[in-house]
This record gives C-alpha cells, sequence and structure tokens, in this order.
C-alpha cells in the first residue's frame, strides 16, 4: 500500500452525508509521524539516511534466495545460459565459429605479441586466457576476446619506457646485416627487438654490463619483459575493476567518435611503421620520444640498401594474398561459403613450411569463446615449436593487413567537414599528435579536446 493509497483511506475516513444527501469531507490533515503512528509504518520507512544506508547493505550481506540467484546469475551468467542452451540447434554452427576465430586468433596472437615487444608465444596465451574467462562472465553473446592492435602499440611504449631500468637492453644492432630473422630467434637467449627499443649507446651497455644488470628483472630481456607485461595486465585489471565498482563506463559517452577514430588512425600509422622493418629484412636503430614516426622513416631509408630479397617476397606476396583472399573472396562470397578462407593460418603453415623446407635462415555465444579457446590451446601445448622456423615478413604482413579499416576512417573527413568542423578538427587534431608526437601524447591531446568541445556546446 503507497502512501497516497494510505492518506486516501485516512481521508475517506472522516467523509459525513449532509441533509441534501450529498457526501462532504471533513479535512483530516496526516502528518509522517501520525501516519506511522496509525499504520505501523516504523519498520518500513525511516527518514535517516544512516537507516537506509544499513538497509541496502543488509540487502548484500543477507539477500533473500530470490535475490541471491539473481545476483549470482547477474555476475556468473554461464550459470543461467548454459541451461537455457540448446545443444542440437546450436552445437554445430558454433563450433563452426569457434574453428573459424580460434584460427584466426593464431596468427594475430603471434604477430600482435611481436608488435607489443614481448615473445610470440604471449599472444596465444592472451588468445587463450581472456576468451575462456569471458565465456564463464561476461555477458555479451556477440564480443570476441582477443589480441588489438593499439593496445599492443601502447604496452610496447610502456616497455620501451623501462629498457635500461627494469628490462635489460638487447645487444647493440649492426647496420650492415641482411639476414633474414624468423620465429625462432625469439627462443633464443638474446633475439633482436623486432619493433622498437629505446637507443642506448655501446658505453651504455658496458657500463650497465656488472653493477647495472642486478637491477633488472631479469638477464634474459625477453623474461624481464614478460614480467613487465604480467604486473601491467594485472594493475590495469585493478584499475578497470575499481572503474566498473564505481561505474565509471559514462566516462566513454563524453569520448566523441571523432576523437577516437583520429586516434586509431594515428596508431595505425605508428604499428605500420614498426611493421616495415621486418618486412624489408632489415634491422634499425628505433627511437622513441616526439617525432619518432619522423625518426624511423628516415631509418628506414638509410638501411633500405641492405633489404633481404627472399623477406621482401614473402611479405609482398603476404600482404597481396591477404588483401585479395579477404576483399575478392571472403567479402565478396560470404553468403555462400559455410567457412571464410583462413589466410592468415594457411600464410603462417606456408611460410613456416617453405622456410625449413628451404632453409631461408642462412643465420556462440560465449560456447565459441570456449571453442576457440581450445584451438589455441591445442597449439600452444602441442603445435608451438612447429612455428620456430616462422619468418617475422608473414607476421609483419598479417599486422599490416589488419591496419586497413583503421586506416579507411579517413573517409569519414569529408563528411565531418561537411556536416561538424569542430568534430573534423578534433579529429585532425588527435591524429597529428599522435603521429607527430606519440600514442599517449596523442592521447591527452584528445581528451583535451574532448573537454573543449563539450564546453563549446555547452555555451551555445
Amino acid at each position: 500500500m503507497t502512501l497516497i493509497n494510505l492518506i486516501n483511506n485516512a481521508n475517506s475516513d472522516a467523509a459525513k452525508i449532509d441533509a441534501n444527501g450529498n457526501e462532504q469531507i471533513a479535512p483530516k490533515i496526516f502528518t509522517v509521524d501520525k501516519l506511522n503512528e496509525q499504520y505501523q509504518l516504523n519498520q518500513n520507512f525511516s527518514p535517516s539516511p544512516l537507516r537506509g544506508l544499513l538497509n541496502y547493505i543488509k540487502k548484500y550481506y543477507r539477500p533473500s534466495p530470490e535475490c541471491l540467484k539473481r545476483n549470482l546469475y547477474h555476475r556468473i551468467p554461464i550459470i543461467e545460459w548454459i541451461q537455457n542452451y540448446n545443444l542440437k540447434e546450436w552445437i554445430g554452427s558454433d563450433i563452426i565459429s569457434g574453428l573459424t576465430i580460434g584460427i584466426v586468433h593464431i596468427p594475430q596472437g603471434l604477430g600482435y605479441a611481436i608488435l607489443a615487444g614481448l615473445p610470440p608465444v604471449t599472444g596465444l596465451y592472451v588468445s587463450f586466457f581472456p576468451v575462456i574467462l569471458y565465456a564463464i562472465l561476461g555477458s555479451s553473446k556477440h564480443l570476441s576476446i582477443g589480441t588489438f592492435a593499439v593496445t599492443s602499440l601502447m604496452i610496447l611504449a610502456a616497455m620501451n619506457s623501462r629498457v635500461g631500468t627494469l628490462i635489460p637492453p638487447y645487444g647493440a644492432m649492426s647496420s650492415t646485416n641482411t639476414n633474414t630473422t624468423f620465429f625462432s630467434d625469439y627462443y633464443t637467449a638474446q633475439p633482436y627487438d623486432t619493433s622498437e627499443q629505446s637507443l642506448l649507446t655501446v658505453s651504455t651497455l658496458s657500463s650497465t654490463s656488472a653493477s647495472g644488470s642486478q637491477r633488472y628483472l631479469s638477464n634474459n630481456p625477453n623474461e624481464a619483459r614478460i614480467m613487465v607485461g604480467a604486473a601491467l595486465a594485472f594493475v590495469a585489471g585493478i584499475i578497470h575493476l575499481g572503474m566498473a565498482i564505481l561505474h565509471f563506463g559514462y566516462v566513454t559517452v563524453y569520448l566523441s567518435d571523432s576523437i577516437v577514430q583520429g586516434f586509431t588512425t594515428g596508431c595505425a600509422i605508428h604499428i605500420i611503421t614498426s611493421q616495415i622493418p621486418p618486412l624489408l629484412g632489415i634491422k634499425i636503430k628505433t627511437v622513441g620520444g616526439q617525432s619518432k614516426v619522423i625518426k624511423n622513416w628516415i631509418e628506414i631509408f638509410k638501411n633500405i640498401k641492405y633489404s633481404n630479397g627472399a623477406t621482401v617476397i614473402v611479405g609482398s606476396i603476404s600482404i597481396a594474398l591477404f588483401a585479395g583472399v579477404r576483399d575478392q573472396i571472403n567479402e565478396r562470397f560470404k553468403g555462400r561459403m559455410p567457412l571464410p578462407v583462413p589466410i592468415e593460418l594457411i600464410i603462417v603453415i606456408l611460410g613456416t613450411g617453405l622456410s625449413a623446407a628451404f632453409d631461408f635462415n642462412v643465420q556462440s555465444p560465449q560456447v565459441v569463446g570456449i571453442l576457440a579457446s581450445i584451438i589455441v590451446l591445442i597449439v600452444i601445448l602441442a603445435v608451438g615449436p612447429v612455428f620456430r622456423t616462422l619468418p617475422n615478413a608473414c607476421l609483419a604482413a598479417i599486422i599490416v593487413t589488419a591496419m586497413k579499416n583503421m586506416l579507411l576512417q579517413t573517409k569519414q573527413l569529408p563528411v565531418l567537414w561537411r556536416t561538424n568542423k569542430l568534430e573534423f578538427l578534433a579529429w585532425i587534431i588527435t591524429f597529428w599528435g599522435v603521429v607527430l608526437l606519440d600514442v599517449d601524447y596523442g592521447l591527452y591531446i584528445g581528451v583535451v579536446a574532448t573537454i573543449l568541445l563539450l564546453i563549446i556546446r555547452t555555451q551555445r
């Protein structure tokens, strides 16, 4: 019974009939205290904020069985949807989807791990554990968890900031080597960094060999990078957990699409730049900090004469096959084929087989996620060593072709210019901030641009 109904009932008790037979209602005013006294509402209604807070907390610590069940289903969705899973009708399509996604996870995990400055096998771990956890705890039936190029690039920036302090630098790099580097290099004690590293002089390397090495997490650069990456993932997870508890997800609403597109397009330029040396088979002295994209391209042109012909051919053929199969076959005939052609895995297998045979190295919902994780687990446990002779050019080709959709975001610029010049300006500023400065500076510029856009819109 609501408070309004109680008041109406109380007033109806005071109704009287006059001499003409008309009903007259004598005004009878009720206060909150009188209502509580007459209808015994003290235990259900309390004006005290402290009592309300205690009742709110009590609901979580001493919930009713129905409330407990509802919250359990909300926090662990697999308990609910697994009971309603139609095995006969859905398992066939889910197996096909799981195989497709699992096949895609393998080469992308290897490539994006290199992009993050980590050993390639860590990309397979990232493609396995998060997918399993999301299948248990996730609520979306359409979300696919896996590696992401922009995240890998930001991890790389964090890695490079710790080279020389927590992470030992790789050995001095020679600008005159012309050999092709393979996946097997990451299983040796001192592989070269295929992506980006801090530029250290030979004197710095020698000065940190004895006393300086004690401050490193490990004398093996790969092991130290894995430790830093694990710590980074843990801290990021704690931050995300805190934001989820505090319901900070609404903050993303204020990041406009134009700023996000400008940021990701600028990141695509960084990613493509970092993959040009593996595609050419050269090693360059990559630099960090501001304007590193321009400086890295200068280094690429300085060392382009040392390009390895076999690596260039492998990379060019891989990119051509990726683009051709994805756009001309998978996209055009996706309604007629039961499965898309797994061109990424085909290139990985062909590259591994050819390099081993010719010795180029002269030096468902959530059920889909579970099935995809099983495919990745099989690769981790049984097939991983087979990829030791995989050329880095194949993985670089996968990464470069994956940037296509990010680069195509530039098509939105004419539309923004015609519809909203402020959004157009924010896109341009964020993009050039990422390209000319760095990824983190570009992100800061994007946030500032978002705040300025909000201020301008509210002032109008």
